[in-house]
């Protein structure tokens, strides 16, 4: 059976984990690029600050269809967060290629389950990140274990320094990555 290194970006780092978890057999190494790992049987919304979830749950019941609704940035929230170390090129793809996310991503608990402890995991903390700020990424690389990488990049090195992420993934167990 082929083994993957498994990449979760963002908020798919809790459906990283949970694959890495229930499918453990399948996965040579976890790695985290600017990721959320909620503590197991929790949620990425659960990482809000206490006094804040409530905001979070208000809105979705304000909107239609409330928490079933999509999650979209607006065009300048995209670039100020998402695109803000990005040539002006590489910014308007990353915009007009966003998609709405899931609420599932923020909602949805990650497994219970433990990651066996020699599956090498690899957190990659993007420096220039307005998304997700540093602080909240050390965080996030504590909690899943494993080495620590950083690149001075934005939320989104595989846009703005593809390069650089394809060197780290290549690195981590000798197989060629894109």
């Amino acid at each position: 059976m082929k083994r993957v290194i498994l990449v979760g970006h963002s908020l798919a780092g809790g459906i990283a984990y949970t694959v890495a978890v229930n499918h453990s057999e399948m996965v040579s190494h976890l790695v985290g690029v600017a990721a959320i790992f909620p503590p197991r049987g929790r949620s990425a919304l659960d990482l809000w600050p206490p006094g804040l979830r409530w905001l979070a749950k208000v809105r979705r019941s304000l909107l239609s269809r409330g928490f079933s609704r999509p999650l979209r940035l607006s065009e300048r929230t995209a670039r100020a967060r998402l695109a803000n170390d990005l040539s002006p090129e590489d910014g308007d793809w990353l915009v007009s290629n966003l998609v709405p996310e899931s609420p599932r991503l923020e909602l949805t608990p990650v497994s219970e389950g433990i990651l066996p402890v020699r599956m090498p995991r690899t957190y990659v903390i993007c420096g220039r990140d307005r998304a997700l700020r540093v602080s909240l990424q050390q965080r996030q690389a504590r909690r899943l274990g494993g080495s620590r990488i950083e690149l001075d990049t934005g939320h989104d090195p595989m846009v703005g320094a593809p390069a650089a992420l394809a060197r780290i993934l290549n690195g981590l167990d000798g197989r060629k990555v894109g």
